[in-house]
């Protein structure tokens, strides 16, 4: 008899204690879901709408400052005169320039402009030290065209660029030519410019706008 009163008490107290470990888990666990979600996952949500809040302030307010100049440049006020072609054209492409440099872009497709793109892709070599080893840099090359310059008929077309290409290619090499790898790699908008600057000092014009590069490989 005292030894199935010893067993039950065993047995009870097993139990007894089997649930208090199982409470005490379950009670562990809820808390460490709750740290989590609250220093965790709110915390880390919170300070990236924080981030995300602060990069649209500094958005809206570039975009503010730079409505507010071009409500007062004098070239989009001759744009909405009637019949001037050119102006409207340059102020698209002061939106457009304006635009594309935020870090947050909107949409803005220019549709008086026509791209040409270089029918093969160019291997440059670059400048290096003496004894050196030669270094090259290769890419595609697109140019924009302004379809309402005045010289657009004479030149703009894609069959007489392609007639062109040959000297288009050559500007570019003797521009590109003249710059170290690392020189390339640094600033390759301002390469960019150099080339945009060598192709219209070809034509005498400036009725291509815009150099576009792509597909960069450095050998």
């Amino acid at each position: 008899m005292a030894g199935n009163q010893y067993r039950d008490y065993i047995k009870r107290s097993f139990l007894k204690y089997a649930c208090s470990i199982i409470s005490l888990l379950f009670v562990l666990m809820g808390l460490f879901l709750f740290i989590n979600v609250q220093w965790i996952s709110v915390g880390s949500n919170r300070k990236n709408n924080a981030l995300l809040a602060s990069a649209l302030d500094s958005q809206v307010s570039s975009y503010k400052e730079g409505l507010e100049h071009f409500s007062t440049d004098y070239r989009f006020l001759d744009a909405l005169k009637p019949g001037n072609a050119d102006a409207a054209t340059q102020v698209n492409r002061l939106l457009y320039g304006f635009t594309t440099s935020q870090p947050i872009r909107s949409t803005f497709a220019l549709t008086d402009t026509e791209v040409y793109n270089i029918a093969d892709s160019m291997t440059i070599p670059l400048k290096s030290e003496a004894g050196a080893k030669q270094d090259y840099i290769m890419f595609d090359v697109s140019l924009s065209i302004n379809k309402k310059h005045k010289d657009y008929k004479t030149y703009g077309s894609s069959d007489t660029l392609a007639s062109y290409e040959n000297l288009i290619k050559d500007a570019i090499t003797a521009t590109v030519s003249a710059h170290t790898e690392d020189e390339c790699r640094e600033d390759m908008e301002g390469l960019k410019e150099e080339i945009l600057k060598s192709v219209q000092d070809l034509f005498q014009s400036d009725f291509i706008y815009k150099v576009a590069i792509s597909g960069v490989k450095f050998g």
